[in-house]
């Protein structure tokens, strides 16, 4: 039978990549925050989502980020990517910990879209990994 678990959350550990588009210096955060926790007999899949937080050191505006607004714009690959620290949540379920990583698979900037804070867009996919402890 499956059925949704309850968990604690016992820690958020942000992804931190430090990237490079164009002339920019980007600072991107990337917490994963746990939706749901299935159990299926003895098994448990975690589902995560991800907030993230964009810096830049070259603060402009621009054009609203939105998802109608990166339709219609050409999307960046960074020059380079340099993975501080990969995003983790720990939590607590049935006395069980687990572990979830993000694997970042695709990034995306959107240099001509801004955030309210000046910084570009920027569009992120994943793939999670879990560890049972």
């Amino acid at each position: 039978m499956i059925a949704l678990a309850d968990y604690e959350l016992i820690a958020i550990k942000p992804g931190i990549l430090i990237i490079k588009v164009e002339n920019e210096e980007l600072k991107i955060r990337i917490f994963p925050i746990p939706i749901h926790v299935i159990k299926s007999g003895e098994n448990y899949s975690v589902q995560v989502n991800a907030v993230i937080s964009v810096d830049t050191n070259i603060p402009k505006f621009g054009e609203q980020c939105s998802p109608q607004n990166i339709m219609l714009h050409r999307g960046v690959v960074p020059k380079e990517v340099n993975v501080v620290r990969k995003p983790e949540v720990e939590i607590n379920v049935e006395g069980k910990g687990i572990s979830v990583y993000l694997e970042i698979t695709n990034l995306v900037v959107y240099p001509d879209l801004r955030d309210s804070g000046g910084s570009p867009c920027v569009m992120i996919s994943w793939s999670s990994f879990q560890t049972v402890k």
